[in-house]
């Protein structure tokens, strides 16, 4: 009966209302900031994305240094270059990453995370930078910016791949590389090596840190909220 249907109706059209509105809004925004994707960094973009285990990734190392500095996104505010879009790509959570191989996929990618951007501009510009609660956010924001950072600083940025470890890698795992040679995936080699030794550092970063500063977790909470 409609009746006991109409609050879930409610609620599903207030959602698609909602998410019609905010794709509307921020168009408005793309064309308010002079929004520009360029097109031939999108190119470089594939040839850094590459995916391990099924998980979506960029490497900065699967390409050359003028290219990172590449510009892919501009608008009147600021702009991004290659390097920054792996930086934001990597550090965004896995289930909002989608393969970056076809141009409207790149093009979709960049437009959303650099919305977080441009609405930071827009709240700037209404004065919510004023309000208590906004001001709230934005230091959780600035710390989740600053957690990242730290990680490439303690971890990213601390591995390094000779020239030996990527052929006893290569080695390991040639079943993986489909019996192709050493010269013709070396860069892939290199960048899942490296992945790997990411991982197992930022384990050993994570344990010294929580070593560092002890972390109490209230059981009872995590028992109400469930």
């Amino acid at each position: 009966p409609y009746d006991s249907l109409k609050t879930t109706i409610a609620e599903n059209l207030k959602s698609i209302k909602q998410a019609d509105w905010f794709e509307n809004y921020m168009v408005g925004l793309y064309d308010k900031y002079n929004l520009v994707v360029h097109e031939d960094a999108i190119p470089i973009v594939r040839k850094v994305y590459f995916e391990r285990n099924n998980i979506p990734l960029m490497d900065r190392y699967l390409t050359d240094v003028p290219s990172l500095q590449k510009t892919v996104v501009t608008h009147k505010k600021g702009a991004w270059n290659i390097e920054s879009l792996i930086r934001v790509f990597n550090t965004t959570p896995r289930y909002l990453r989608h393969r970056m191989e076809k141009t409207e996929e790149i093009v979709e990618f960049v437009k959303k995370s650099i919305s977080q951007e441009l609405l930071y501009f827009e709240a700037l510009e209404l004065g919510l930078d004023n309000n208590e609660e906004y001001q709230k956010k934005v230091h959780l924001n600035d710390i989740g910016l600053i957690a990242r950072r730290a990680k490439e600083v303690l971890v990213i940025e601390q591995i390094q791949i000779s020239e030996e470890e990527k052929k006893a890698y290569f080695e390991k795992n040639k079943v993986k590389f489909r019996n192709q040679s050493f010269e013709h995936v070396k860069d892939r080699v290199e960048s899942l090596a490296k992945s790997e030794k990411i991982i197992e550092l930022e384990e050993t970063v994570l344990a010294d840190l929580e070593r560092k500063y002890p972390v109490e977790i209230d059981e009872t909470e995590i028992e109400r909220l469930v």
